[in-house]
C-alpha cells in the first residue's frame, strides 16, 4: 500500500514552480501536469512493491481546530499575498476529482479529518508493506512497525527500520542502497515523544512549557526548551518519576499529544478505512490516456502505463529512472 499526502505533494509541486518562475499563479494545465507527474512518479517508483495507491486528502475544517482553537491560527497570516491561492487550490481540487473519477487509485477523505489522520489510521491497521509518500516529519512517528516505511520525495530519502521485513529489506537494498536512512526499532516512539514536548510551531502548537496562545499574542514568546528541560519533561512517560513535572506542564503535554500523536483517539475519524476496503476501480489505461490527451497533458499520456504498475512488475527499474521531469 502506498499512502500519499495529497496536499503536501500538490502544493509542493505547484509552489516550487511558482517560486522559481517568480510568478503569482500557474497555468492550470501545467499545474495538473506537475501534480499528476508527482503521483505518477510515486506509483512508478513504488507500485511494483507496494501495490494499491491511496491518495489521502484533507476535507473541511480539521477536528483539531475544535479541540484547540489556535491550531494553525497563523497559517493565513504568514502566506505570501502575491500568490493567487484560490486559483492554485482550484487546480489542486480539479486534479483530486480526476484522480477519484478516472485514475487507478483510491482518493480517501472524511469531513473534519486531515490527510495525516487518514495516513495514520490506514498505516497502523495494515499488515501488508506500507510506504508513506511525504516529506512531512510528522509521519516519522508511524514507523513503529517493521512493515512501514517513509519516502521523502524532495530529499529522495527512504526511511526504513533496522528490523524491517526481509522482503522489504531486500527490495530497499536493491533500489535504495545509497538513498536510505536505517533507524532503530524505538526511533519512531522516541521521535514522537520529543515532538510532543517540543511542539509544532508550523501548526501553531507551542512547546510543553508555553501557554496555548503563545503564537497568537504578539507580546508572547515560547519559553526556552533546553536539553535539561527536555529530559525532565520526557519523564512524563516514566510512571516512577511523577514529581518532576508540574500539573500545568502535564496539561500542556496532553494538549500537544492531542494535536501531534496520530494514534490519539479523537472520536472524529472513525470509519476511514471503510472508504477504502475496497471500492471497485472501473478505470483502465484507455480512460486514463483519453483524459490526459483531452486535457493537453501529452507528455503524461506517453507515460500513462506508469499509473498501472502492479507488484512483481518493473522490478528492474533503478532509482535514477524514477524522477522524470
Amino acid at each position: 500500500m502506498i499512502l500519499t499526502d495529497y496536499s503536501g505533494i500538490g502544493i509542493a509541486a505547484v509552489i516550487t514552480h511558482i517560486t522559481r518562475a517568480g510568478d503569482s499563479t500557474i497555468d492550470p494545465a501545467y499545474g495538473k501536469h506537475l501534480i499528476l507527474n508527482s503521483i505518477r512518479n510515486a506509483h512508478k517508483m513504488f507500485g511494483g512493491m507496494f501495490g494499491d495507491h491511496i491518495i489521502a486528502c484533507d476535507k473541511g475544517t480539521s477536528w483539531r481546530k475544535k479541540v484547540y482553537v489556535h491550531y494553525k491560527a497563523n497559517r493565513n497570516k504568514s502566506g505570501d499575498s502575491k500568490i493567487k491561492w484560490e486559483e492554485i487550490y482550484k487546480t489542486i481540487d480539479d486534479v483530486k476529482t480526476a484522480l477519484a473519477d478516472t485514475f487507478p487509485c483510491w482518493v480517501v477523505e472524511k469531513h473534519g479529518c486531515e490527510a495525516d489522520d487518514i495516513i495514520g489510521s490506514m498505516a497502523r491497521s495494515a499488515n501488508e508493506p506500507v510506504l508513506i509518500y511525504s516529506r512531512d516529519k510528522d509521519f516519522h512517528q508511524l514507523l513503529v512497525r517493521p512493515n512501514i516505511l517513509q519516502f521523502r520525495p524532495i530529499e529522495r530519502e527512504l526511511i526504513i527500520r533496522r528490523d524491517a521485513r526481509h522482503d522489504i529489506q531486500a527490495w530497499a537494498k536493491l533500489k535504495f542502497n545509497r538513498k536510505k536512512k536505517v533507524v532503530a526499532e524505538d526511533w519512531a516512539a522516541n521521535y514522537l515523544k520529543e515532538h510532543i514536548i517540543r511542539g509544532d510551531g508550523g501548526d501553531g502548537v507551542p512547546n510543553s512549557l508555553s501557554d496555548d496562545d503563545t503564537f497568537v499574542v504578539p507580546e508572547k514568546r515560547q519559553k526556552p526548551m533546553t536539553m535539561k528541560q527536555l529530559e525532565r519533561l520526557l519523564t512524563y512517560w516514566d510512571d516512577s518519576l511523577t514529581d518532576a513535572i508540574s500539573d500545568q506542564e502535564r496539561e500542556f503535554i496532553k494538549r500537544n499529544m492531542k494535536m501531534i500523536d496520530l494514534s490519539y483517539p479523537n472520536g472524529y475519524c472513525s470509519g476511514i478505512i471503510d472508504q477504502y476496503y475496497k471500492v471497485p476501480r472501473n478505470s483502465g489505461p484507455i480512460e486514463v490516456k483519453r483524459f490526459l490527451i483531452e486535457h493537453r497533458l501529452m507528455e503524461l499520456a506517453k507515460k500513462s502505463s506508469d499509473f498501472f504498475i502492479r507488484p512483481n512488475q518493473n522490478n528492474n527499474i533503478r532509482v535514477s529512472q524514477f524522477f522524470d521531469r
